[in-house]
């Protein structure tokens, strides 16, 4: 959930629940003051009443609002009462309420009981009046306020906005710096800020990294060329007994392993460096073809059954090496991870390329396949090769998915 909406949502629960109890205030003020005014008025007519009687005037009754009684038994004490009471209406039928006086008195010797009333608005009217202005007066202010932090938020949050879209676009491998947005609020300034300053020196470790990964695998390659020369110089001797030739071989392949590593990881920098821009326009299935071509060897000693099924001829807009790395490293991988008599499959369509192949279960899980030296329990592989895939599948805008379906690995290109 967005911020400004829990916001809003906040504010209109709290301003709701203010307004219900502030009805509940309103109601209780106003029924106070009108029994007060009632009670007033019921007392001056109480004694107009008494006055009138002690100078012998005859008052006639008026039911339910006035009521005078002689009492036949004499006074214990005066007194006068005032009280809500609630009487049958004669007309409409149903109970209202009344405010009452009553009132036991003596005049001229006489013990009278007087009971004046004055009707009362009904509590359910005045709730109704009262719900009915307060929910007025809330929507009313609802709305303001939808309004005015919608408007507000869209103009005092943009700064926020600008640096998280920013943050969003922020890749280590591109040089382009973050522009701040100007704002004059502090919080969003500093905000900006500590960014700039954290960006900047993330890049910076990045590229010493780099840098250092770079000069690193510069300088092995040539000690490893020259040791390579030199234990396949040893291979070829007759001399060695089959104990030493055994630990040639050993540290052969593993030198072998290394030169790879090395290659894999220069041509990773490469890519994340985009050093590869000389694009052309490229057939891809010619392309395919070459490299299966240039597989045939190890398709054959694997005794492997290739089927290609190419319904469109899609061309790219690539740099030629690195299709050629990106297409091998898919197809090498194919041939790599079979088993024996099994078979590869290659469909290629208008944006979509998929080649997949028997082969047994990884050990890795699917979300860590396309992660560097993820190698699980293969031996001889660098655990490069499908993080250079997509690498290059980030940098040409090209999505690859990996999926382990029907005892078939499958990987899918969508450009």
């Amino acid at each position: 959930m967005k911020l400004l909406h829990k916001t809003i949502g906040y504010q209109l629960l709290l301003t709701t629940l203010f307004f219900v109890l502030a009805g509940f205030a309103l109601f209780k003020m106003i029924n106070g003051i009108e029994n007060e005014e009632i009670d007033e008025n019921l007392t001056a007519m109480q004694m107009n009443i008494e006055l009138q009687l002690k100078q012998g005037i005859s008052i006639s009754d008026a039911p339910p609002l006035l009521l005078i009684h002689r009492l036949d038994q004499p006074l214990a004490k005066q007194s006068v009462s005032i009280q809500t009471v609630k009487l049958q209406d004669p007309i409409e039928g149903d109970k209202e309420p009344y405010r009452q006086l009553t009132s036991h008195t003596i005049i001229n010797g006489i013990p009278y009981e007087i009971v004046i009333r004055s009707l009362l608005v009904e509590n359910r009217d005045m709730v109704i009046a009262i719900s009915s202005s307060i929910g007025l007066v809330l929507l009313l202010l609802l709305a303001a306020l939808l309004l005015m932090n919608y408007f507000m938020s869209k103009r005092l949050w943009s700064p926020f906005y600008h640096t998280l879209g920013l943050l969003k676009q922020f890749r280590l491998s591109e040089n382009k710096q973050p522009k701040p947005s100007s704002t004059d609020i502090l919080e969003f300034r500093e905000l900006e800020n500590a960014i700039t300053e954290l960006t900047d020196k993330v890049r910076s470790d990045y590229q010493a990294l780099k840098t250092f990964t770079e000069n690193a695998s510069h300088e092995i390659r040539t000690p490893l060329a020259i040791i390579l020369s030199k234990l396949e110089m040893l291979l070829q001797s007759t001399e060695l007994s089959p104990e030493q030739s055994k630990l040639v071989q050993s540290a052969y392949r593993n030198a072998r392993r290394l030169s790879q590593t090395n290659r894999s990881m220069v041509t990773l920098t490469r890519i994340e460096n985009r050093q590869f821009k000389q694009n052309k326009q490229l057939n891809v299935s010619a392309v395919l073809d070459e490299i299966l071509e240039q597989l045939e060897d190890f398709i054959t000693s694997k005794k492997l059954s290739v089927k290609k099924t190419y319904t469109a001829k899609p061309v790219w807009n690539i740099d030629p090496d690195l299709a050629h790395i990106l297409l091998s490293n898919l197809l090498g991988n194919a041939v790599r991870h079979n088993v024996d008599n099994g078979d590869i499959q290659i469909w290629l369509k208008e944006h979509e390329l998929q080649i997949s192949n028997s082969g047994r279960a990884s050990s890795l899980p699917a979300e860590k396949m396309f992660e560097r030296f993820q190698t699980g329990s293969e031996t001889g592989n660098t655990g490069l090769g499908l993080a250079i895939v997509k690498e290059i599948g980030r940098v040409t805008n090209m999505k690859v998915t990996y999926d382990y379906s029907g005892n078939r690995h499958i990987l899918t290109i969508h450009f």
